[in-house]
């Protein structure tokens, strides 16, 4: 699952079948991935720098955002 702008929804309307994207009508940071207990944040820029956090608290906080942002903001 994964959500998105809804600019970017072009982007992923061929993917729907491997993703389940739905699509915000406001700005959310880009580029966040919740496994388990690990946080990734990537900026892909021309030299791309990432982050990896192994926290369970940290990712519970993030995959808590999500979901509110998930059930509540945004549409398919």
């Amino acid at each position: 699952r994964g959500l998105a702008t809804l600019k970017l929804k072009p982007y992923f309307q061929d993917r729907n079948k491997v993703l389940h994207v739905k699509y915000t009508s406001f700005q959310i940071p880009k580029n966040i991935s919740i496994v388990n207990d690990k946080v990734t944040i990537i900026s892909w820029s021309d030299k791309p720098v990432g982050f990896l956090i192994r926290s369970k608290q940290i990712a519970d906080s993030y995959r808590d955002l999500f979901e509110e942002i998930w059930d509540k903001y945004a549409k398919k």
